[in-house]
């Protein structure tokens, strides 16, 4: 399910509501093993993707930069 799924109730039941997403992409720490080695760090494309998808529904997105980038 997409987080704007998510919001879509909230939007189309409280009046006058606005829902704003600060999306911060995931920082790849290249963890080995535990919960966070399952994750990577998306491509610019796919953040840009998901926030057109949250606009196209309605929902503010701002794409925040990452902290920690060694780039």
């Amino acid at each position: 399910q997409h987080l704007a799924d998510f919001c879509r109730p909230i939007l189309d039941d409280v009046k006058d509501a606005k829902l704003i997403v600060n999306l911060i992409p995931w920082n790849d720490i290249n963890a080995q093993s535990g919960p966070a080695a399952k994750y990577g760090k998306p491509t610019a494309e796919r953040v840009q993707n998901f926030q057109r998808t949250m606009a196209d529904n309605g929902i503010l997105c701002y794409i925040r930069t990452t902290r920690g980038d060694d780039e």
